[in-house]
């Protein structure tokens, strides 16, 4: 007889549990990548590839809301306005993975919705060096804007009939995609001022 580990790993765990297990290196990979910003360059290197990340994968999530029913808190635009506040340029985004089923967006979903834990802490460090929502840190306010986001999302989570390795594959996909962003090579950060 042959064990359904799946199965089995889903009565003991969760959807969120699961998914933190299974892309828990490329997350870890991926703080270390952006590091402790502590100077105006390490942040000008971070709204770079939060830039970049963020425009190749919202378009590819563009029905995450109908094929989900959760309403994803994209970012893009309040980046372009940082962007342009900061003086620096885009790179061209990495191609997207394809997102086309529900537990595929949930898969990256949950990326984007757990990255607002860090963004707090990430705001703080910003608001140190004197970014503000008004002088390059608008994405972040608007990301931390709602403490109770990431909680109503894991019980969103909670639903039945979701295929949880097709939601592990995306989630480790969409960290795949931040860490190829945040290395592409952009043009040069604008002085620190």
């Amino acid at each position: 007889m042959q064990i359904d580990t799946e199965t089995i790993l889903m009565t003991h765990s969760d959807l969120r549990t699961l998914m933190r297990n299974r892309s828990a290196d490329l997350h870890w990979a991926l703080d270390t990548g952006i590091g402790s910003l502590t100077d105006h360059r390490a942040y000008q290197a971070y709204v770079t590839g939060s830039h970049c990340f963020r425009s190749a994968l919202e378009p590819a999530m563009a029905e995450a809301e109908a094929l989900t029913g959760w309403q994803p808190l994209f970012l893009a635009k309040e980046l372009t306005q940082d962007m342009r506040q900061l003086g620096l340029t885009a790179s061209a985004p990495p191609t997207a993975p394809k997102l086309g089923d529900c537990a595929s967006m949930l898969g990256a979903l949950y990326v984007l919705e757990g990255s607002s834990l860090g963004a707090v802490l990430l705001a703080r460090r910003a608001a140190a060096l004197g970014f503000d929502p008004e002088s390059g840190a608008k994405h972040l306010a608007r990301q931390t804007s709602d403490p109770r986001r990431w909680s109503r999302f894991q019980a969103f989570l909670q639903q039945p009939g979701i295929d949880a390795d097709a939601a592990c594959k995306a989630a480790r996909a969409v960290f795949s995609l931040a860490l190829t962003a945040f290395r592409v090579p952009h043009p040069a950060l604008a002085n620190p001022g």
